[in-house]
């Protein structure tokens, strides 16, 4: 778990932001010279913090070069990322990108996840599948990406999600990625 140490509320006048960091690492021992001291009134250290979670935490997993992808957040993120490993291990070439900010959307890192990918699963415990949504509205999603959505307190099994990984492969196979249509 990569964690980030943010300071916030800089801009009070009775802030110690240098002092908290230090107490930070001596209690947490997270490194306090790597903190973000940041102020939601004023704006304060933002764009470092966006620029800190796209560099520190948001990285996929698996080949970087797969034709598959998955992409998930939330409670169905650990389904996914046991989904990847017994996807792999029968053989499939995946990538699992897991966003812990969903919006604003980090389009670059999205860009450079889908640039191989030509078909796979945004994995959501959700009934209108809200990320697969969000990241149509801003990004050039390829075509054989589908949503897996469902609502309910009954989660996705790693299992299922291999199943349907496997079924994307072989409509690859065939070559009718090209004319998947986005299932809404």
């Amino acid at each position: 778990l990569e964690m980030i140490l943010v300071i916030n509320k800089i801009d009070l006048p009775s802030a110690r932001p240098e002092d908290i960091a230090l107490e930070a690492e001596q209690v947490l021992g997270l490194d306090a010279s790597k903190a973000i001291f940041t102020s939601g009134k004023t704006g304060a250290g933002l764009d470092e913090l966006f620029q800190a979670i796209i560099e520190r935490i948001t990285h996929p997993k698996g080949d970087p070069s797969a034709p598959l992808g998955l992409v998930s957040w939330g409670s169905s993120a650990g389904i996914c990322r046991e989904a990847l490993e017994k996807a792999c291990e029968k053989g499939l070439q995946a990538k699992l990108l897991v966003p812990y900010l969903l919006y604003p959307v980090v389009e670059e890192v999205y860009r450079e996840f889908f640039a191989s990918v030509r078909a796979g699963l945004v994995v959501e415990q959700s009934h209108q599948g809200q990320l697969y949504r969000l990241l149509r509205m801003f990004l050039d999603v390829p075509a054989g990406i589908q949503p897996m959505c469902r609502s309910g307190a009954n989660p996705f099994r790693p299992s299922e999600v291999v199943a349907r990984l496997r079924e994307t492969t072989m409509t690859l196979q065939r070559g009718h990625a090209a004319t998947l249509q986005p299932q809404e």
